[in-house]
């Protein structure tokens, strides 16, 4: 299902649609969500880790209307942090989710697992709500243990200097 040079970028809906079609034939999706807004060696980490759960990695990109990290942010457009993240060998599709949380997402693509980094932590009120959609959805959600790096952590530690 990987196209021949990288990732394929593709609506939401469409996405929903080849997660469908995968299941069928019986392989297992892994979902990652974020803003990817700076692109670091520990999402490369994430997605090479949250890959080998399954068959079909698919990554769902905030939209730039819903990313909240601050002023000035994102550094990025949309359609670029899903180009940069597309690019990445372990990713087999990316969508920009037009929605505000990485829920919605879950609900159309319906994967078997939806992977978070390791710095997340149970006592954050964004889990339990993805916790609830993707077991609505028939799946499970599982934080991974990979080294935590944040990007909005890089950016404000880059704007000190």
């Amino acid at each position: 299902m990987r196209p021949k040079y990288g990732a394929a970028v593709v609506s939401l809906d469409e996405l929903g649609g080849l997660c469908a079609a995968a299941r069928s034939r019986n392989l297992t999706i892994i979902q990652c969500h974020g803003c990817f807004d700076f692109l670091h060696y520990g999402h490369l980490l994430h997605f090479s880790e949250a890959a080998a759960l399954g068959d079909i990695l698919v990554v769902t990109v905030t939209a730039d209307d819903h990313v909240r990290k601050g002023a000035g942010r994102p550094l990025y457009g949309q359609d670029v942090r899903a180009s940069f993240v597309a690019a990445l060998q372990p990713v087999d599709y990316v969508a920009i989710s037009p929605y505000p949380t990485a829920s919605e997402a879950i609900g159309v693509i319906q994967p078997e697992l939806f992977v978070k980094g390791g710095d997340y932590h149970e006592d954050d009120p964004r889990l339990a709500q993805e916790r609830a959609a993707v077991e609505r959805a028939g799946g499970e959600l599982r934080c991974l243990s990979a080294p935590a790096y944040s990007s909005t952590d890089l950016i404000q530690r880059l704007g000190d200097r």
